[in-house]
C-alpha cells in the first residue's frame, strides 16, 4: 500500500504504519552518503607537499620546537601512494561546516573590498610551480584563503588570509594563533611573498570571532624546509622515515600502509585532552 497522502495513512492497518516508519528518516542516509565518500578518488595532487599537510599536529619538526606534520604521511604523498581516506561521518560535516564559514566570510571580505577605492580582496590564492619560485623549489602545492592588500599614497600593504572554525570549548582557549596555524602560515607567506599572515577564527556555537597576526619568522620556514629536505632524502632512497605514530593515526589516509600500533585506551585519552587543547 502507498502511504503518500493523510487518507493513505487513515485506510492503512497498524502492521502498515509500522513498517512505513521504519523508511521515514534521514540521518542514516546522510551517514551512507559520508561514509561512501571515503570511496572517493582523493582529490589532492600527490608528488607535492601541502601547507596543511605540513602545518599539521600529528608531526614535529627535526628539532622538536613546531608541529610539522608527520613525515610519513607528507612522504607517501610525495612518492605518489595513492590514499585511502578514513573520515568518520561526523569529523567530515564538521569539516564541511567549516567550509561553510570560510564562503561566508570571504564573501563579508568580498563586500568590504568593494567599498573601498584603495583595498582588494581575493580569494582562494593557488600556488605551485607554475607561479612561485619558493613552491617549486619545494615541491609544495597549497590554496590559503584570501590575501588583502591596500594601495593608496600612504600605504602599501599585503597580507594572507587563513580562517579556522572551531567549537567555543577552544575557542575560549585561544591567546595567540595555534603553533601549527602559525607553521601553516609561514608556508603561505614563503610561496605568496607575504610579511603578515591573518589567523581568523570562528565559534561555531556563537560567532565570535578572534584574529591574530603571524609576522614571518625565517627561523620556523628552516624549519619546515628543513622537514621537507629530510621528506625528499628518503624518498630518493626509497625509504620510509621514522613513523611519528600518535591518536591522529585512527583516521589518517595512510594507515593502511604506513599500519601504525595500535594505542591503548589511557594513550588515547591523554591523547585526545592532548588534541583538544588547539584542534579545530
Amino acid at each position: 500500500m502507498k502511504l503518500t497522502t493523510i487518507e493513505d495513512l487513515q485506510n492503512a492497518d497498524a502492521e502498515t504504519v509500522r513498517d512505513a516508519l521504519t523508511h521515514v528518516q534521514f540521518i542514516p542516509k546522510i551517514e551512507a552518503h559520508l561514509e561512501d565518500l571515503n570511496l572517493e578518488p582523493h582529490s589532492k595532487r600527490l608528488g607535492v607537499f601541502s601547507a596543511s599537510d605540513l602545518g599539521n599536529k600529528d608531526g614535529q619538526s627535526l628539532c622538536k620546537r613546531y608541529p610539522i606534520g608527520c613525515a610519513r604521511k607528507l612522504y607517501y604523498r610525495y612518492v605518489g601512494v595513492t590514499p585511502q581516506d578514513r573520515v568518520p561521518p561526523r569529523l567530515r560535516r564538521i569539516f564541511d561546516t567549516g567550509s561553510h564559514v570560510h564562503l561566508q566570510l570571504q564573501g563579508y571580505l568580498h563586500k568590504a573590498a568593494e567599498e573601498s577605492e584603495v583595498e582588494i580582496f581575493a580569494d582562494e590564492i593557488e600556488f605551485n610551480e607554475n607561479n612561485s619560485e619558493m613552491a617549486d623549489r619545494y615541491d609544495i602545492e597549497s590554496t590559503t584563503d584570501g590575501v588583502w592588500r591596500i594601495d593608496s599614497p600612504d600605504l602599501g600593504l599585503k597580507y594572507g588570509l587563513e580562517i579556522k572554525s572551531m567549537k567555543s570549548e577552544l575557542f575560549a582557549q585561544l591567546s595567540r594563533a595555534d603553533a601549527s596555524h602559525v607553521v601553516q602560515s609561514h608556508v603561505y607567506m614563503a610561496c605568496l611573498d607575504l610579511p603578515f599572515m591573518v589567523v581568523l577564527y570562528y565559534s561555531k556555537n556563537d560567532s565570535n570571532m578572534a584574529e591574530f597576526v603571524v609576522q614571518y619568522d625565517q627561523k620556523v620556514w628552516d624549519a619546515i624546509t628543513k622537514k621537507i629536505d629530510y621528506v625528499r632524502e628518503h624518498a630518493l632512497e626509497e625509504t620510509e622515515p621514522k613513523r611519528e605514530a600518535g591518536f591522529h593515526c585512527r583516521t589518517c589516509r595512510y594507515a593502511f600502509i604506513c599500519k601504525p600500533p595500535k594505542t591503548s585506551s589511557t594513550k588515547m585519552r591523554r591523547a585526545k585532552r592532548k588534541f583538544g587543547k588547539g584542534g579545530r
